[in-house]
Order: structure tokens, then sequence, then C-alpha cells
């Protein structure tokens, strides 16, 4: 027999290991991986990145007026998203990691570092070797690429190599 649509969603909350939650504003259930100290509301960490993008931009020694020009939006819409009063959609944030030469993982990080492990040190260990990689030169990156597939467990494709999307596709 054929689980039912309600049934297939339970299990795939359960496969996941996702947990209900009410966010404000929404009047249906969510479902989310819980972080270390549980599930944060998304105005939570909306704050944190807020907060994080303000580090990142007074660590690049930039001024708002100045990253807002560089944006192409006015100081005041650029604060309100330091202030989290404004959703920062993903280009936008693509674009800000641009402007302040930083990593997109830093910030999400920053945010939500259960993301990358199951404990605070695995998910920092893990963060900081992604923002390691970026400065090792391009001619050793398949050596180490190889290095590290052969420390990793077999992937659930069989063992073949991870693809990434190909642009000219």
């Amino acid at each position: 027999m054929t689980p039912s649509k309600t049934e297939r969603l339970a299990e795939e909350i359960k496969s996941r290991g996702l947990v209900e939650s009410r966010e404000t504003g929404n009047n249906k259930p969510v479902f989310r991986k819980p972080g270390f100290a549980g599930v944060q509301q998304f105005t939570e960490l909306e704050n944190a990145l807020a907060s994080s993008i303000k580090r990142e931009r007074k660590a690049a020694g930039l001024s708002r007026e100045t990253l807002a020009g560089m944006v192409g939006i006015a100081e005041q819409v650029y604060g309100r998203y330091e202030r989290a009063a404004s959703h920062l959609t993903a280009t936008r944030l693509i674009h800000l990691c641009e402007l302040l030469a930083i990593e997109p993982i830093r910030l999400l990080h920053d945010v939500a570092p259960h993301l990358w492990g199951k404990t605070k040190k695995e998910a920092d260990d893990r963060t900081k070797l992604a923002l390691l990689i970026r400065d090792v030169p391009a001619d050793v990156l398949p050596s180490l690429i190889n290095i590290v597939m052969r420390l990793a467990p077999a992937p659930l494709n069989g063992g073949e190599p991870l693809e990434l999307e190909d642009e000219e596709a």
C-alpha cells in the first residue's frame, strides 16, 4: 500500500531530524533542524546575520554610507539590513560578500553553525577548514581534493566523484 501524503511528509521530517516550529506571522507549522541551543526563530537568525554583516563592514574599514553607495542604495535603506529591519535576499547577501571580500560561509556559520557539524567544535573546525582552503594555491587543489576524498567516508552516490553544477550545461 502506498503511504499517504501525510505519512510521506512525516517520514521525511523524521529522516531529516527536523522538529516542528511556529514562526511569528505564520499560522502553519514549519519544520526546522535544531541548532545547538534548540530552534531559533527566524527573527533571531535575521538579527544574528545583521550583526555579522555590521561586524564585517566595520572590519573592512567601511562606513555605512560608503558600503551603501557601493551597493547602490541609500544609507538609510542599507541601515535597515544592519538592524534586521529589512530581510536580506540571497542575491543581496552575495553582493555584500563580494564587496566585503568575505566568504558567505563565514556569515552563515555565525548565524547557523549547526549546519556544519554535530557539535560547536566540529562546526567551527569545518568552517575554519573551508575558509583556509580559499587561500590554497589553485595548482594544489586537485591534490587536496584527492586527500580529502580518501579521508572522507564513501559518498552516498557509490563513490563517484563529487560534481558541481557546470555553468556551460
